[in-house]
């Protein structure tokens, strides 16, 4: 929001209440301007009901679906609204804006029971739906009533819609029509994602009925459904805990899907579940040993080992790092094979080192492409990942200290550091390059304080130099301290200030997260510092696995944070869920990372 999008807000009202061409998008941008928070813009936008009322039965249907979005953002006027779009529904004969016409209603604050009636009633199957969608909480075995609706919608679709076929431009608006199209075309009911989509959101925790309407999904005939069901499947699993053994063999079983689409929907879903993707551990073997070494993206919607692109570098495909993540053998001979590749994805240490010692047989093979792989300027992506792959190898990575120690010298990545610190005492030879980067002004000579102290326990070398960087960078000398043990008690005056200090939020809730466990490793202490473990966790909700491990190491010390524990353990959600939407596709795997350490740490506090 800015001024002049308030100054405009005159301008686009006399629009919309005019005769021009366009009228559809307008609203639709007043609705927008009027859902922002902005108070003034809100309030211009909710004055002009009477004006979007008037529009509710204009001739043209996408002006009467723009007026519907504006009056959804004018909940103040809500009780002359939603009698009105009452009367409306009867006479509205696009199934489309009857849909909008229900879901703004709910939006509004709508009498449920209302609601329940159009659901139960005889309109048609879209427009139950979408009020469906909307009491999914309350509505007794939602899914299976959703599922009828559906096959109802399905059966009497007409022939599928027509793809947009307009010429590409190297616009945003030319960009997302093309991926609209892509979505879209040859589908009989587009609308069905969205609906599919509100359902899932509106049930909640209703973990089984979420189930059931997925698995009801990705059992049925066409691609539409199946496609929608994988949806539902992958928003499901990255929202709630549960045992989806059922699920993800139904999405496992759909990579053979004739129809690249679905099958690539079905990749979407497994690469983000790593181990929870183990039911489909051989339908995803199968699928690579079919599938074609790089694919070209977005024109080639069937799956590959790698992506290519026409612009910036390859990646490697969701279905061969689906089927590393979950450390199977199975995927190193296609590893082996792209990283002899002359330029491989920069991203392939990280799916390599995603099967940890199973792949310490690449290491000949990794040393060799850390030397001869194409200069990087900047952050070299590709050999930091490589060097990710060698601090997952356990002993056998030894055989490459004298690659790492290269990298040291060059661009110092903190993978680099990392695969070092694994080996320790196996990895003298970078004692020198070390020495010589050491530095407590800097990222990259704290690092290297930390590394050398993992190789040789020197605390008379690495001390001063974290003392030294307890100001600014402050978290990597906290960390190099918390390793120290009781050797880092000097520094126990200024990290109890770190640990007490009063900044809040997500951001500051790591320096004082570290503080406390170097704290506590220095010194034993640990009645100050559970308080602020309990603090942090309740800031960032990306703490909490490192907090439970610290407390897991405290043991019968930390007791008192047992119903901590106990309670994360009891939730349904995952702890990085959202209701405001977004996700990561690492949210899966850090949640069941949480999950194991609550319990290891809670039997430990307990014992």
């Amino acid at each position: 929001m800015y001024d002049c999008t308030r100054a405009a807000v005159p301008f686009l009202l006399e629009i919309a209440a005019g005769d021009a061409p366009g009228r559809d998008g307008v609203l639709e941008l007043l609705g927008s301007i009027g859902g922002s928070g902005d108070a003034p813009a809100t309030a211009a936008v909710a004055a002009a009901t009477p004006v979007f009322l008037g529009l509710i039965a204009d001739p043209d249907a996408g002006v009467r679906e723009g007026a519907l979005r504006a009056l959804a953002a004018c909940g103040s006027r809500s009780a002359e609204i939603v009698p009105a779009l009452r009367r409306r529904l009867a006479d509205e004969p696009d199934a489309d804006v009857r849909r909008t016409i229900v879901e703004v209603r709910a939006g509004l604050g709508e009498d449920p029971r209302r609601l329940h009636e159009i659901v139960d009633g005889a309109g048609d199957p879209g427009t139950r739906l979408a009020a469906l969608a909307a009491v999914a909480r309350t509505y007794p075995a939602p899914a299976r009533r959703a599922l009828a609706l559906i096959d109802e919608l399905v059966a009497g679709a007409p022939a599928p819609r027509a793809r947009d076929e307009r010429p590409a431009t190297p616009t945003l608006i030319g960009n997302l029509r093309a991926l609209t199209a892509g979505e879209t075309g040859g589908r009989r009911v587009p609308e069905l994602g969205d609906l599919v989509h509100g359902l899932g959101r509106e049930l909640g925790d209703r973990a089984a009925q979420r189930v059931e309407l997925a698995e009801g999904l990705l059992r049925a005939p066409d691609r539409e459904r199946r496609i929608d069901g994988l949806r539902a499947a992958g928003g499901l699993t990255r929202a709630l805990r549960g045992p989806y053994g059922d699920v993800v063999t139904l999405v496992g079983e759909r990579l053979a899907d004739p129809e690249p689409r679905v099958a690539g929907a079905a990749v979407g879903v497994l690469e983000d579940l790593f181990a929870l993707a183990a039911p489909a551990a051989d339908d995803l073997a199968a699928f690579l040993e079919a599938a074609p070494r790089a694919r070209r993206y977005p024109e080639d919607r069937r799956e590959g080992w790698v992506d290519t692109y026409a612009s910036g570098p390859p990646s490697v495909g969701g279905a061969l790092k689906a089927l590393a993540r979950l450390g199977d053998a199975r995927a190193l001979p296609m590893l082996r094979e792209v990283l002899e590749w002359d330029e491989p994805p920069p991203d392939l240490g990280w799916a390599i080192g995603a099967l940890g010692e199973a792949a310490a047989g690449l290491v000949p093979l990794i040393r060799r492409r850390l030397t001869d792989l194409p200069a990087v300027s900047g952050y070299d992506r590709p050999r930091d990942g490589l060097a990710w792959a060698l601090s997952t190898f356990g002993p056998a990575a030894a055989e490459a200290v004298p690659e790492l120690v290269a990298l040291l010298r060059a661009a110092p990545g903190s993978n680099v550091h990392h695969a070092l610190r694994r080996l320790g005492p196996a990895a003298p030879e970078a004692v020198p390059v070390l020495r010589g980067l050491l530095d407590g002004t800097t990222r990259d000579g704290l690092d290297a304080a930390r590394t050398l102290w993992a190789i040789e326990g020197d605390a008379g070398a690495v001390l001063p130099v974290l003392l030294a960087g307890l100001d600014e960078p402050a978290t990597p000398a906290i960390e190099g301290l918390a390793a120290l043990g009781p050797a880092g008690r000097p520094a126990a005056g200024r990290l109890r200030e770190l640990m007490a200090s009063g900044d809040t939020g997500p951001g500051a809730a790591w320096p004082r997260l570290h503080a406390a466990e170097a704290v506590w490793r220095t010194e034993g202490e640990v009645a100050g510092v559970l308080p602020v473990l309990r603090a942090v966790w309740a800031e960032n909700v990306h703490t909490r696995v490192h907090v439970a491990g610290v407390l897991g190491e405290m043991g019968t010390d930390a007791r008192e944070a047992a119903p901590l524990l106990e309670d994360e353990l009891g939730r349904t959600w995952r702890h990085t869920h959202s209701p405001h939407g977004g996700s990561s596709s690492h949210d899966v795997d850090r949640d069941e990372k949480l999950l194991a350490a609550c319990d290891s740490a809670l039997r430990s506090v307990t014992r």
